[in-house]
């Protein structure tokens, strides 16, 4: 996990953009809507398309170089790539109030955002399978033993 950091005076903010009451464990459900992105520099428009919990697709035109601020933590694992241009790939930042926000290219694009597994997940991932291969290598093993030993008796 890797946690953001939003200052004090910031935090008000941020727990109303993600629908959290202070001092409490409630959490309200958030709408995916046309507010989870928007532009905080330069002009034109941009429209969240799809969204899930790791990957959002966003629709953008900007007349010239532009910034977005997305509804969502920040995390160095997120990725951008631009649909049109796959070789491009866009880093994005964190905003003051820990929200993500993308640099972005003057034109009309799609943007695939992707929070990426990270190396922790990926290690966990590969030792589950080699556990499964070595516990069902183990039953067969097992398996094919017992049938040898009642073919001798």
């Amino acid at each position: 996990m890797y946690f953001t950091y939003v200052s004090s005076d910031r935090l008000p903010n941020v727990e109303k953009l993600l629908g959290i009451v202070s001092d409490s464990d409630r959490v309200e459900r958030t709408p995916a809507g046309k507010g989870d992105a928007k532009l905080v520099q330069g002009r034109g428009s941009v429209d969240v398309i799809s969204r899930s919990p790791r990957h959002v697709v966003v629709s953008f035109v900007a007349s010239e170089n532009s910034k977005m601020r997305m509804a969502q933590l920040y995390s160095p694992l997120w990725k951008g790539v631009l649909l049109d241009q796959p070789s491009y790939v866009l880093h994005p930042k964190t905003s003051e109030d820990g929200l993500i926000e993308i640099p972005l290219l003057p034109g009309r694009h799609e943007l695939d955002l992707v929070f990426d597994l990270g190396w922790p997940e990926r290690w966990g991932v590969m030792l589950t399978v080699a556990s499964l291969v070595i516990v069902a290598g183990g039953m067969a093993f097992e398996r094919y033993s017992d049938h040898r030993t009642r073919q001798k008796t």
